[in-house]
C-alpha cells in the first residue's frame, strides 16, 4: 500500500477507551445498530468499567467482616482516575491498580488495626475457658468424662489432670477437648 494511502477497514475502526477495545463500526457491521441503540463508546469507556469495579468492591466490603475489599476499591478508584484523565492505556491502568492495592493495604492496618482494638471474643465452647461451674454426674478421671453445669448449660467434662472429681464440687475450665471440658478443682 503506498505511503498516505489507508486499508478500507482502517478507516472503519474507531479504537474505544484508548485501547481497550476495537471495534469495527460503519454501516452494515453489527456495531453499527449496537452503537445506536446503547450509546457503545460511553460503555466501554475504561474508567466506566473501573467505576463498575469500584461499586461492585465496595458492596463486597459491605457483606465481609473486616476491611478486606476497601484496599481493592480505592485502588479501582485510582485506576478509573488514570483512565479517565490520560490516555495511557489498560496496561498501565492495572499496573495502577495493583500498586494502589499494596499501598492501600499497608496504609489502611495501623488505621484498621486501632479501631478494632476491641478484646477477642471467644465463640462456642472456648468462650468458657476460665469460667467456674459445679459438676453435675462424677468426673472419673482423665478418659471417663462426667457432667459439669456452667452458667445454666450441661457440658461433659474431663478431669485435667487425672484426678476423680465428686459431684458436686466446684470447678475451672483449663481448655476445651473437642466436645468435652477439661476442669480442675480451683486451687485451694
Amino acid at each position: 500500500m503506498a505511503s498516505g494511502q489507508t486499508d478500507q477497514f482502517e478507516s472503519r475502526v474507531r479504537v474505544y477507551n484508548r485501547g481497550i477495545v476495537p471495534v469495527a463500526e460503519g454501516p452494515g457491521t453489527p456495531v453499527h445498530a449496537l452503537d445506536a441503540a446503547v450509546n457503545l463508546p460511553y460503555v466501554l469507556d475504561g474508567h466506566w468499567i473501573w467505576a463498575s469495579v469500584v461499586v461492585v468492591f465496595l458492596i463486597a466490603e459491605i457483606f465481609t467482616g473486616g476491611t478486606y475489599m476497601l484496599p481493592l476499591a480505592v485502588a479501582a478508584a485510582a485506576a478509573a482516575i488514570i483512565s479517565y484523565f490520560t490516555s495511557l492505556g489498560p496496561v498501565v491502568e492495572v499496573r495502577v491498580f495493583c500498586g494502589v492495592t499494596v499501598i492501600a493495604y499497608f496504609a489502611m492496618r495501623p488505621f484498621a488495626a486501632r479501631v478494632t482494638n476491641a478484646p477477642d471474643v471467644s465463640f462456642g465452647a472456648d468462650r468458657l475457658v476460665g469460667m467456674s461451674g459445679i459438676v453435675t454426674k462424677t468426673i472419673d478421671g482423665v478418659n471417663i468424662s462426667g457432667m459439669v453445669k456452667i452458667r445454666g448449660e450441661e457440658w461433659r467434662a474431663r478431669s485435667a489432670d487425672g484426678t476423680p472429681i465428686p459431684e458436686g464440687s466446684e470447678v475451672i475450665v483449663q481448655s476445651v477437648d473437642g466436645a468435652h471440658l477439661r476442669v480442675s478443682s480451683p486451687p485451694a
